[in-house]
């Protein structure tokens, strides 16, 4: 189907955040490029951080165990990453079963 008016980037873009919710902000990027160096070996092997919005970060995990695990470490996870950033941007981690 084609448009008959053109359409300006600025409307493309307010659709597209619109439909997918806000962009992340830079603190909430940041946490992306320090996971790995925040999360021990078994941690990153076991889990894959699928989105950090609003102050949590929803990881996949392996398995239950994983669930209970990352739950018992939240707090010392949240303070590793806020420390590492210099802000408390992380306020929850959000473990879910991996369903791929």
């Amino acid at each position: 189907m084609k448009r008959k008016d053109p359409v300006s980037i600025k409307e493309i873009l307010s659709e597209i955040i619109q439909r997918r919710g806000r962009f992340p902000t830079q603190d909430e990027l940041r946490v992306w490029k320090i996971w790995d160096k925040v999360a021990d070996p078994d941690i990153k092997e076991n889990t894959k951080v699928l989105w950090i919005k609003d102050g949590k970060i929803r990881l996949a995990v392996r398995d239950s165990i994983w669930i209970q695990e990352i739950r018992f470490l939240e707090r010392d996870l949240i303070h590793k990453i806020n420390k590492r950033l210099g802000v408390n941007v992380i306020k929850k981690i959000e473990p879910i079963l991996n369903s791929g």
